[in-house]
């Protein structure tokens, strides 16, 4: 009996451990974090400039206290009259040329004819202390007789009070042939005296064009695609007209540069930035 109680109190215990066993499943859990290098590209589109204001320049005047051409044809201008030098339009002294408004020019001397071309671009700043009168800025003429006249930059009318950019056709010869406004394109505003402007004009192929400040005013399709040339005898003026009329420049000029190509319209604005 003893023996009985024994092997069924063993049975108990085993049983009792079976019971009370337990499976334990342990989960890791494992964050994995990957790290991704974003790169960001701008694209930035860049224009190319194209600006090169070295090409096809003949003649070059900054008026740095003389009227020479530093362009390298040697081009230098003869002072006459009323002329002097003050400040340009960043207040740099003795950097700008300044007429009188009576007697004051600049002759340049041409007597290999390169400012007479088929195709111009005329560049300049200039700030005029009286626009409601006659005023010369450029001109591509004999300055003794006006004869051979190809193109001129003026306010050609006591009162017009407007840029002009005036052309002759090489059907005109060498012959006396008066400034006619006729043949001229206009600013499109009236001169604001005494602040700097930019003037830029150009004729090319038919097209001839006036920009101010960087920005086109006026352009026009003529009949004739050349302009006026002579073979020899003919001048550059600056601030002034002809020995017969001077019409002398009441005011300033700087950064005269005179090209026997179309300057582009980033060279255009370029040549224009000192006055923005």
């Amino acid at each position: 009996m003893k023996k009985s109680f024994s092997f069924i109190l063993i049975a108990l215990l085993f049983l009792f451990s079976v019971s009370c066993s337990k499976t334990v499943t342990k989960t890791n859990t494992v964050t994995i974090t990957d790290t991704i290098t974003v790169t960001k590209t701008d694209t930035v589109t860049k224009l190319d400039s194209n600006v090169h204001l070295t090409n096809g320049l003949i003649a070059y005047y900054p008026f740095n206290g003389n009227a020479n051409d530093v362009s390298g044809n040697n081009l230098n201008g003869t002072i006459n009259g009323g002329v002097s030098f003050g400040n340009d339009v960043k207040g740099n002294a003795n950097s700008a040329v300044t007429f009188d408004g009576s007697t004051g020019y600049i002759l340049v001397s041409d007597p290999s004819n390169k400012f007479q071309t088929n195709q111009v671009s005329i560049s300049f700043l200039t700030n005029v202390t009286n626009a409601s009168v006659r005023n010369a800025f450029v001109a591509s003429l004999n300055f003794t007789n006006s004869g051979g006249l190809s193109y001129a930059v003026q306010i050609s009318q006591a009162g017009l009070n407007k840029f002009q950019f005036g052309v002759v056709s090489n059907s005109t010869a060498c012959g006396n042939a008066p400034y006619d406004p006729n043949n001229a394109v206009n600013g499109a505003n009236n001169v604001t005296e005494n602040i700097w402007h930019s003037v830029v004009a150009i004729f090319a192929d038919s097209l001839q064009s006036i920009y101010i400040d960087g920005i086109l005013n006026t352009a026009m399709t003529r009949s004739f695609g050349t302009l006026n040339q002579c073979s020899s005898n003919q001048d550059f003026v600056i601030g002034g007209w002809w020995s017969g009329d001077l019409i002398s420049l009441a005011g300033s000029m700087d950064e005269v540069r005179v090209y026997n190509r179309v300057l582009n319209q980033n060279e255009i604005a370029e040549l224009a930035s000192p006055v923005q």
